[in-house]
């Protein structure tokens, strides 16, 4: 191996091509999923919401009654869907207002792009303050970041002007996704709404609980204790974060399938060492003649190729290994996706890697081997 040099890094070439795309192809993928499931939760979809039988909406007083009987929730959020007029000055334009809670931030969006959510006085005052989304701030102010504008809603035929508190960026919200991406929505307190509609029910409330891995106990026995409370059936739940689990499985059986086709060029790989190794033999007689007449059995013969064979493999893998994990850490400036290398992986495909070269050296090993030392002595 050592004195042909340029041989054994043409042999390696393949092995370390094939190792390379399924350390880069997996770690980039797996980096996508995840970045797709945190995407996910911070779009809201790890809540669940409780929707009301027809014709017996909530009251507040069950979202209190929720959280103080149930533990595991940790927080609960009215869901209030209001059609409402709005205008900078005088309300021209028909928009979607959501009444929410004051853990709206936490719960149902991915975050105020500029300013804040609602704090727990301006919930309980029903103050008149809003949240938009950047896109209607540039339709109503030419620019993002409108905190402290004024903006005129219509709610129930009752006009009032609201001071804008947070920008939250467009279609971050996990709600506006269930009721409908194109829509345009004013977020306010759901008190607020209470108050100018003088409707005090709502359809449904989006709450978190302490225990993802639990929320569909959970959520069954809120439903439970509303049925029991209300002396009433059909009260329902989903569970949004079925959601992730079904974007985490259908990305990981996707990264596998990538990654098993991108493995596919380890057995070209593993040809290409049968095709050298079958090279050596024939160039090796005189010394495979030599090693016989001293005393070298056929096993001798055979467990040199092969050891040779599985050295090239192994050290193609570890280059492999390396080159795929720096190609990795190009996705993120390329691709924007961050890589996650995973050692679990790379040690499989370096196990993979040796049982190629055990898999296509038998051959040339038992070729080798079987060689008469008298006809291999002749050759020069």
């Amino acid at each position: 191996m050592i004195r042909h040099r340029s041989r054994t890094i043409l042999t390696m070439i393949g092995i370390i091509v094939g190792t390379c795309s399924v350390i880069a192809v997996y770690s980039v993928g797996d980096g996508g999923r995840t970045q797709i499931l945190d995407a996910f939760t911070s779009y809201g979809f790890s809540g669940v919401i409780v929707t009301a039988p027809a014709g017996a909406p909530f009251e507040s007083q069950d979202v209190n009654y929720v959280e103080s009987h149930v533990d595991e929730v940790t927080s609960v959020m009215p869901l209030i869907y209001q059609s409402v007029h709005m205008g900078i000055t005088h309300p021209t334009t028909s928009v979607a207002a959501l009444g929410v809670g004051n853990n709206a931030i936490a719960l149902s969006v991915a975050g105020a792009a500029y300013g804040r959510g609602f704090s727990a006085s301006e919930i309980n005052s029903a103050a008149k303050v809003c949240m938009i989304d950047t896109e209607l701030a540039l339709q109503l102010y030419r620019r993002e970041n409108v905190v402290g504008r004024q903006i005129c809603l219509s709610i129930n035929d009752r006009q009032e002007q609201f001071r804008i508190i947070g920008v939250i960026a467009k279609n971050k919200t996990a709600i506006g996704s269930m009721i409908g991406d194109s829509a345009v929505f004013v977020y306010v307190p759901y008190t607020t709404v209470f108050e100018l509609s003088g409707n005090s029910g709502f359809e449904m409330f989006l709450m978190s609980v302490e225990d993802q891995s639990k929320a569909d106990t959970t959520s069954k026995r809120v439903v439970s204790l509303l049925e029991a409370r209300s002396k009433q059936s059909g009260y329902s739940y989903e569970n949004l974060s079925n959601q992730q689990d079904t974007i985490n499985s259908v990305m990981g059986t996707v990264t596998i399938i990538i990654s098993a086709i991108a493995a596919v060029s380890l057995i070209v790989g593993g040809v290409g060492v049968m095709t050298i190794m079958l090279v050596a033999v024939q160039e090796r007689r005189r010394e495979i003649g030599i090693k016989k007449a001293i005393g070298a059995t056929n096993g001798n013969i055979m467990a040199e190729f092969m050891l040779e064979a599985v050295i090239l493999s192994v050290v193609g893998g570890l280059i492999g290994i390396l080159f795929g994990y720096l190609l990795s850490l190009l996705a993120r400036p390329i691709l924007g996706i961050i890589s996650n290398f995973n050692m679990n992986i790379a040690i499989c495909a370096l196990l993979f890697c040796a049982i190629i070269g055990i898999i296509f050296s038998v051959y040339p090993a038992k070729k080798a081997a079987a060689l008469n030392p008298i006809e291999c002595l002749k050759c020069e």
